[in-house]
């Protein structure tokens, strides 16, 4: 979720998906390039439609006891989000991650009970955005996207503050094809000839590190950024 060259698997669980067969994203992010639509084309793809824009809300406890577990709750517009690191998974500063996502206030509430047990106001926790959890980062991203040949995906994002990213990503039901997954997506990374992220990458890490400087720090020090 927040590194440069950062490949995030993704573990989407949702009310419409069996806890049995998750959907797998594998993602990576690359610096933006001017003319990505025209590469794109080029080889085959086609565009998604028109550009779409939405605004995303951080929340945390204010000491930050999720964010330094490299757990990340988030309303995309109406919608909440959580990411959850799985077992023995590696930190989002690393090199791969992987994170079971809840979607939908219930699944979030759901998961938010356990994470915040026995905390003051911890479990249960009261409808979003309750339950002691405060906004620490919000902005809004302008994405165009587009479809490979394949069916990977390519999203090309500017966020309000600044920072722009491009992300690739393919998704399967399987884990036994990850690896694959993440062949497939470094090679359209050359193919489109992206470079390499060389400042903090992704849209959040970017904001903590320009406006979040103590929570990231803390970040930093819990080894959930470098």
């Amino acid at each position: 979720m927040l590194r440069r060259t950062t490949l995030v698997l993704a573990l989407r669980f949702s009310r419409s998906l069996s806890m049995n067969a998750p959907a797998i994203e594998v993602e990576r992010k690359f610096a933006p390039s001017p003319d990505l639509a025209d590469r794109v084309l080029a080889l085959g793809g086609s565009s998604l439609g028109a550009a779409i824009s939405f605004r995303d809300t951080y929340y945390d406890t204010p000491d930050w006891s999720l964010t330094t577990r490299d757990i990340w709750l988030r309303r995309r517009e109406d919608r909440w989000e959580l990411k959850v690191p799985s077992a023995g998974a590696a930190k989002s500063g690393g090199e791969t991650s992987v994170f079971a996502e809840h979607e939908g206030e219930p699944a979030v509430l759901g998961a938010l009970g356990v994470l915040l047990a026995g905390r003051p106001g911890g479990a249960p926790v009261p409808p979003l955005p309750g339950g002691g959890l405060v906004p620490f980062a919000a902005f809004v991203t302008t994405r165009e996207r587009w479809s490979l040949p394949d069916g990977t995906g390519v999203d090309s994002d500017t966020a309000d503050f600044g920072h722009g990213v491009v992300e690739i990503e393919a998704m399967t039901g399987s884990v036994d094809d990850v690896a694959v997954c993440q062949d497939r997506v470094v090679a359209w990374g050359r193919r489109l000839d992206l470079a390499e992220c060389q400042s903090s990458g992704g849209k959040l890490e970017t904001y903590l590190r320009m406006y979040c400087l103590e929570q990231t720090e803390a970040l930093v020090r819990a080894g959930v950024l470098r």
